[in-house]
């Protein structure tokens, strides 16, 4: 007991927020810079974070040309919450960023888009078009000049492969946002890759046109009115519900109708095997993705390399979060905040800068002043984030997920968590030295320490920004007739 309260005596004499250490900046004035976002990859599951099997060789040779940082966090278990902390490094508590198809990002917040067009930078987005999760008509679109549908790194050589054809605009300093959901559920990866890491029972498992066919089948029987969209239509179920989610629908609802049935069938074809079994099997599945969008990622580097990228472009790869097997009973992502969710990989590639991996507690909310680190600008936007390369350092980092009232406080020994269900709300601490895998709940034992981190919390909160949220002041389920009716009648 003695040395735990020794640790949080310590903790308050260094600082509420941070502590200062010497550490020199690699620089690289006017590079290009390139932020890619893996999303749904945990360091957990990689080689060169401490996994057993060689899930994505190609990063983690890239990972040894860069800066690595092997203890980095998530601010949230969600994209959409993930990706706005990276783009104005704030915690979703401010940034606000908290409900799909709802929120809106405040005018106030200054997005890295807008700050490095400011610099002088041609931005390109390169991802998904039409999502909710990163909605590029709520605030993602920001200082972006570019924006181009283009889901994997194929498509992201076929679009740089583009812009080469007009030299000009490839002669000025650019910053290119990179995101793929080629990691994301639901794992299919082909019977090959998989036996790379699965060496179990042969399984039965079901093709992505078989999901497509009973999503579409059991929306069809909630939604019997699209029935007659198409009477002659002769498209796959694959493209009617892309359709359906990414173009038609214009609500929530309707885009989680298809995103909740598709997870609901996937993650059925599980539920006869037994928890060890299930965990190890699903795991295998999500390991052998990795391996597939790793080929992909190597291929990318490959070209970086080819065309001179690597000379004078800074990157920074990301995962916006993990996924969950089992460990604390659950799947998937966006429920919980314990580390399978949370701790991400964080590498840092500067040109002819020394590269090295580093303990230092890091957060998504550390892109925005680690990319103006290395270009020698001194920033002066109100953000939460500190440089990687920065003297002073986080003591305390933190996740939320704002709409659950849930929140993550993170130190270099010990993890914090407060969540709220039903009414009630459950608190959590872990020795993440002597407990790395969140098993043992110390909170009743080591209630000092316990409150003394959410002191830190509420210290933290108070240093935030104050900046007042944007939304929709109607749901947005709402059609827009009742919308108006609702409006003119004054209830709104």
């Amino acid at each position: 007991m003695l040395r735990y309260a020794l640790t949080i005596v310590l903790l308050f004499l260094i600082s509420a927020v941070a502590v200062s250490f010497r550490q020199s900046v690699p620089m690289c004035r006017d590079c290009n810079v390139m932020l890619i976002s893996l999303d749904q990859v945990r360091a957990k599951s990689l080689p060169c974070f401490g996994y057993s099997k060689n899930t994505m060789p190609g990063l983690c040779a890239f990972a040894k040309k860069s800066h690595v940082y092997t203890n980095a966090y998530a601010t949230a278990s969600r994209t959409h919450d993930s990706h706005f902390s990276m783009m104005t490094s704030l915690y979703p508590e401010t940034h606000t960023m908290n409900l799909p198809y709802s929120s809106i990002l405040p005018e106030g917040i200054p997005t890295l888009a807008e700050s490095l067009k400011g610099l002088g930078y041609q931005t390109y987005y390169l991802g998904v078009t039409k999502d909710p999760h990163l909605p590029l008509d709520r605030g993602m679109e920001r200082g972006f000049t570019s924006i181009y549908e283009a889901d994997d790194p194929g498509s992201w050589i076929a679009t740089l492969d583009a812009l080469a054809l007009d030299p000009d605009r490839l002669k000025k300093k650019s910053f290119f946002f990179m995101h793929t959901y080629m990691a994301h559920e639901p794992y299919m990866p082909d019977e090959e890759t998989l036996s790379r890491f699965y060496k179990g029972t042969d399984r039965k498992r079901m093709t992505y046109d078989d999901l497509c066919a009973l999503t579409y089948a059991k929306l069809m029987s909630l939604r019997p009115e699209l029935r007659d969209g198409h009477p002659n239509d002769t498209r796959n179920t694959c493209d009617k519900l892309a359709e359906f989610q990414g173009m038609s629908n214009k609500t929530y609802e309707e885009y989680n109708d298809v995103y909740t049935i598709i997870n609901e069938e996937y993650w059925k074809q599980f539920d006869h095997l037994g928890k060890q079994e299930k965990s190890e099997y699903i795991h295998a599945l999500y390991s052998a993705q990795l391996y597939i969008l790793d080929q992909e990622l190597t291929k990318f580097f490959t070209y970086l390399t080819e065309k001179n990228f690597m000379e004078n472009t800074t990157i920074i790869i990301v995962g916006d979060q993990g996924d969950e097997f089992f460990e604390h009973d659950s799947y998937s992502h966006g429920n919980t905040l314990y580390n399978e969710v949370l701790h991400v990989p964080f590498v840092v590639y500067v040109p002819k800068s020394r590269s090295g991996r580093s303990g230092r507690l890091v957060s998504l909310v550390d892109i925005f002043p680690t990319i103006h680190d290395v270009l020698d600008n001194r920033t002066t936007f109100p953000i939460s984030g500190i440089s990687v390369f920065s003297p002073v350092r986080h003591i305390a980092v933190l996740a939320e997920h704002v709409s659950d009232g849930a929140v993550a406080v993170i130190t270099d020994r010990f993890k914090f968590i407060r969540g709220i269900a039903e009414g009630k709300t459950s608190v959590m601490l872990y020795d993440l030295k002597r407990d790395p895998a969140e098993k043992i709940n110390i909170a009743d034992e080591h209630k000092v320490i316990t409150g003394a981190l959410l002191r830190v919390y509420r210290e933290l909160q108070r240093g935030f920004p104050d900046i007042a949220p944007r939304s929709d002041p109607l749901p947005s389920w709402i059609n827009d007739q009742d919308r108006k009716t609702l409006i003119e009648s004054g209830y709104f």
